[in-house]
């Protein structure tokens, strides 16, 4: 039960974090005209991607066992 919560909550500060590092890059001076919808679908998959990643990373950090 504790773990699913760590977890939950991890999952939330990395979504945060992802999206505010994304928000840095100028995307707007990428994005095709009239390909806007399309942007937000990779993007939407980008940050899911990266946030699963980055919880992931921190959850076997956290569960290292030293000697």
């Amino acid at each position: 039960m504790v773990y699913t919560l760590l977890k939950f909550i991890l999952y939330m500060i990395s979504l945060v974090c992802v999206i505010y590092g994304l928000s840095c890059i100028p995307f707007e001076k990428m994005i095709k005209k009239n390909h806007v919808r399309q942007f937000y679908v990779l993007y939407i998959i980008v940050v899911l991607s990266l946030t699963y990643l980055v919880a992931h990373f921190f959850l076997d950090f956290m569960t290292i066992r030293f000697g």
